[in-house]
């Protein structure tokens, strides 16, 4: 069976990497994969470990570039997939064309958030309903994110991420990523995510400020990158404290989670966090904002505990009581783990997504 991914890009982000995990799958289930992608940018290495046509299809003048409707209509009709299988909101619009036209069933995976204001109003929002409208089946990463689209179940389906085991195995001594990255403190905690509105980094600030007020033996790491990443480093430079490192866009993301002791993720709005499943699956115990999909993953008081980003002095009170009881951290952090293996591998994610491929050719043929 031949199906055609269709991405901006291959950027170091979860629908990226959600992207690459389904192609690998799928790949040792023997189909024939293509990737388009309208900006030429990978930031993984696995794309390439795949050995999977990845084929640019770059926009020539506008960020929103009409030329892209024929010129992967054009390649739809070469190439001839079973399924088109989108993840974005323009890439989905881009391949409604060629979809109608030549009778190809459409996924659409734009869904991986459930912060719903900017995504449907105005041009966000016209997009979204043509979408909708359009696409054989809708998927959500996250029965929050379902619920926030307005999805019914006539219309799209729940898939929850899914990571490779694999990618935990093997990892540098936690000495040596220490040592690598200036993490000089005998504890750290860790926030994986990207510089961007959605993500709380100012709130990540302060709890790393009042914790240093307190002690100062806990790093605060900050590993990801994005449009605010620059501003907020030269803003932590200029005030402080000396305890928060940034690590920037990194390939090393597995041995940094591994060499801390907390699982922290501060947002605005989740759909289903890859961050929170890597720290699971190194056995961490996770601190994130009770918001979205989140809750969907951590336990509270299990695996994790759920909180509110502006209850500062509450967070403080359970980072200090983690790290000073390491059998709890233990505890939560195989309970973690048990998670993973139970609900987010991507045996389980593939195995979905063959399903609703197998459902959607089978209601196509019927047609």
């Amino acid at each position: 069976m031949r199906i055609l991914f269709f991405a901006e890009s291959l950027i170091g982000g979860g629908t990226e990497r959600r992207l690459l995990e389904l192609a690998g799958y799928l790949k040792n289930n023997r189909w024939d994969i293509k990737i388009v992608i309208t900006d030429n940018i990978i930031h993984y290495d696995y794309a390439f470990q795949l050995k999977i046509p990845i084929i640019p299809m770059e926009r020539k003048v506008l960020k929103k570039d009409p030329t892209i409707f024929f010129r992967f209509y054009r390649f739809c009709k070469r190439f001839r997939p079973h399924i088109i299988h989108t993840w974005g909101k323009m890439t989905t619009f881009y391949a409604i064309p060629a979809s109608l036209l030549l009778n190809i069933p459409l996924v659409n995976s734009q869904v991986a958030d459930a912060t719903i204001k900017e995504n449907l109003q105005g041009f966000n929002g016209f997009i979204w309903r043509i979408n909708k409208r359009f696409a054989s089946v809708n998927v959500a990463n996250s029965q929050a994110g379902f619920n926030a689209y307005g999805l019914k179940s006539s219309q799209g389906r729940v898939i929850h991420n899914g990571i490779r085991s694999q990618r935990f195995e093997n990892l540098t001594s936690k000495q040596m990523v220490k040592q690598k990255y200036g993490i000089q403190t005998p504890y750290a905690v860790v926030m994986v995510a990207s510089f961007t509105e959605k993500k709380d980094y100012h709130a990540y600030l302060t709890l790393s400020r009042e914790i240093y007020n307190i002690r100062k033996d806990i790093s605060f790491v900050a590993a990801g990158h994005g449009p605010l990443y620059e501003a907020f480093r030269d803003k932590v430079s200029a005030k402080g404290p000396e305890t928060f490192i940034f690590i920037g866009r990194t390939n090393d993301v597995e041995d940094i989670i591994n060499c801390c002791d907390i699982g922290i993720l501060l947002s605005h709005g989740e759909g289903m966090s890859n961050a929170i499943l890597e720290y699971m699956a190194l056995k961490k115990p996770v601190i994130a904002t009770n918001a979205g999909g989140t809750k969907e993953i951590v336990k509270n008081g299990v695996n994790g505990y759920l909180i509110d980003n502006k209850n500062i002095n509450g967070i403080v009170s359970l980072l200090i009581d983690l790290i000073e009881n390491p059998n709890k951290r233990e505890e939560m952090g195989e309970a973690g783990r048990k998670t993973i293996n139970r609900f987010f591998t991507v045996e389980k994610m593939g195995a979905a997504f063959l399903d609703l491929y197998e459902i959607i050719l089978e209601n196509n043929n019927l047609n």
